[in-house]
């Protein structure tokens, strides 16, 4: 079992490293859309998006073991992995559809 602080050090950690980030990226992916930068748009969501999801990883501790080759499945920068953990490991009812649909 981790330490309280250990455990303050690692939320601070994912706080600081991932969440705000990822605000700025939301906040800036907000603006592009305003002004019709569509493409500047989806990159700075995708990336708020992946930093979130990385963050509630790590606050929730969610373990990324690959059983057959007992290495760590690193999600790396596929939102889509870490999306995946999120609905199969700790959150049951945590969807986002993620699609091409997009209607400018």
């Amino acid at each position: 079992m981790e330490s309280d602080d250990l455990m303050r050090k690692i939320n601070s950690f994912a706080q600081r490293s991932f969440r705000d980030n990822a605000d700025r990226d939301y906040i800036l992916a907000r603006m592009a859309y305003r002004t019709q930068l569509y493409p500047q748009f989806l990159w700075s969501s995708l990336h708020a998006l992946e930093k979130y999801a990385k963050c509630i990883l790590i606050l929730t501790r969610t373990k990324r073991v690959n059983v057959k080759k007992n290495q760590f499945d690193d999600v790396g920068h596929e939102v889509m992995k870490a999306l995946d953990l999120l609905d199969k490991k700790r959150y049951k009812n945590f969807k986002i559809c993620l699609n091409l649909l997009i209607d400018f």
